[in-house]
């Protein structure tokens, strides 16, 4: 049974079609964690870090 389902899958993940949605995504992953990255870090739920700038004594 398993070999049979390895087979079909292999059959399946061979279709160059499938192989460039995959290459797609591998090539796309970086730029999607780096960009996750920054956006959690430009919106942290810390109130200090967000009103700093606003609330800054002006000499």
């Amino acid at each position: 049974m398993l070999e049979k389902i390895e087979a079909m899958a292999g059959r399946i993940a061979a279709q160059r079609h499938l192989k460039s949605l995959r290459d797609g995504i591998v090539l796309g992953m970086p730029l999607i964690i780096i960009g996750s990255v920054f956006l959690v870090l430009g919106n942290l739920p810390i109130r200090g870090i967000r009103y700093y700038g606003k609330h800054q004594r002006k000499s």
